[in-house]
């Protein structure tokens, strides 16, 4: 299985992100029969299934040097900025953070950032892709998996958050790339999200709002790409004795 992740690891990262979803609906489902919400259950089951993956493919974070990485981090709290000031002007209405909020902040902070950061990195890596390749081919594959979410809202709103899902993909995978920081995105994925669930309502979109959204995404990209083209140029970045 090493071998083929190491040799097809394109192939690798779709089967594996299918099996670990299913890993996790069959424990949340378990879960629910015992009276857990199903939101929760799901949450729940993502850390699981994020945690066991974490511990069967250690190998890939090998070396994992937490919090080396926070000083290259920092700009992607703008994202969580972002959703403190535009959801309550947008018309949102505030929920104090619970244990609930924090697990479904939590969970696919755990789930994705092992499964697309740490072990499909690693295999681009071993495939022999350029930092630049590994960071572009997982935060587009990242994306990508996000359309999944046509199924429970409009095809506008699902690429939208197709594109926010690349650009942060994007910025994550940087970081980790040039730090071997599993932890510090972990953590940073996860104020995202659960800054997201601060939040409650409809909310009211206008065109200015949508343009510094736009501006932030862009600023945010490039911001990726510097860090990555920087360590290209310096022969920098994670080596064979580091994480990935």
């Amino acid at each position: 299985m090493r071998k083929f992740a190491e040799t097809r690891p394109i192939i690798f990262e779709i089967i594996l992100f299918i099996v670990a979803l299913v890993v996790a609906l069959i424990l949340s489902l378990a879960g629910q029969l015992f009276s857990c919400p199903s939101e929760l259950a799901v949450a729940v089951g993502r850390i699981i299934v994020g945690i066991l993956l974490f511990l069967f493919f250690r190998h890939c974070f090998k070396g994992c040097r937490a919090f080396s990485g926070i000083k290259y981090i920092l700009p992607a709290l703008l994202f969580v900025l972002w959703n403190v000031i535009y959801d309550p002007i947008s018309g949102m209405h505030f929920m104090a953070p619970t244990a609930e909020t924090i697990l479904l902040g939590l969970a696919p902070a755990i789930f994705e950032e092992v499964i697309f950061r740490g072990i499909f990195i690693y295999n681009l890596r071993e495939k022999g892709k350029s930092p630049m390749a590994m960071l572009i081919i997982s935060a587009v594959l990242f994306g990508i998996m996000h359309l999944t979410n046509v199924a429970g809202m409009s095809f506008a709103n699902a690429l939208v958050q197709t594109i926010y899902a690349i650009v942060i993909g994007l910025v994550l995978g940087a970081v980790y790339i040039k730090s071997g920081d599993i932890v510090s995105v972990i953590v940073i994925h996860a104020l995202i999200d659960i800054s997201s669930h601060l939040f409650v309502g409809d909310t009211e979109t206008s065109v200015p709002v949508i343009i510094v959204f736009a501006l932030l995404l862009i600023v945010e990209a490039i911001y990726a790409l510097w860090i990555i083209l920087k360590e290209q140029r310096s022969g920098g970045g994670m080596t064979e004795t580091d994480t990935v």
